[in-house]
């Protein structure tokens, strides 16, 4: 009896741990690292995008608003490979002091001529390969290593 009193008061324990789990603020910088920020993290993330769908990461211009979702995050979700240039003067302007993933770290990258210059192809998420690897990077996010665990 004694037994099952502790196997049920461990039982209870670790489901208020659970209820009580953080989820995590997300910031993307844009649509698709978005979703696939969603995906991974499923109900134990809320994730914000910078830059919808129609938008372009290339061109985007950062408001207020924008600064002050950072500054709120846990964490930011970039692309990086120089796809967002306006990136660096966001975090700097909000204050951000979460966790910077940056989802094309380690992906096999292409070149592509631009005006006369060799330069690196941001779209790397556009290979399945390399998408898979971007999921990659949100571990914490998924399974046992899931906030709060």
């Amino acid at each position: 009896m004694k037994r099952s009193a502790i196997v049920v008061a461990l039982a209870l324990g670790l489901m208020a741990q659970g209820a009580m789990a953080k989820t995590l603020n997300v910031v993307s910088s844009f649509s698709v690292l978005g979703d696939i920020a969603q995906q991974v993290g499923g109900e134990h993330v809320h994730v914000d995008t910078l830059v919808g769908p129609d938008g372009d990461p290339h061109t985007f211009e950062p408001s207020p608003k924008d600064s002050a979702l950072l500054s709120k995050a846990d964490v930011v979700v970039v692309n990086g490979l120089g796809l967002e240039g306006w990136l660096d003067r966001l975090i700097k302007a909000s204050g951000f002091k979460g966790e910077l993933v940056v989802a094309s770290k380690g992906v096999k990258t292409h070149t592509l001529d631009e005006e006369g210059k060799t330069v690196t192809d941001p779209h790397a998420w556009n290979s399945a390969a390399n998408g898979a690897l971007y999921a990659q990077k949100y571990p914490r996010w998924s399974g046992e290593s899931r906030p709060g665990r």
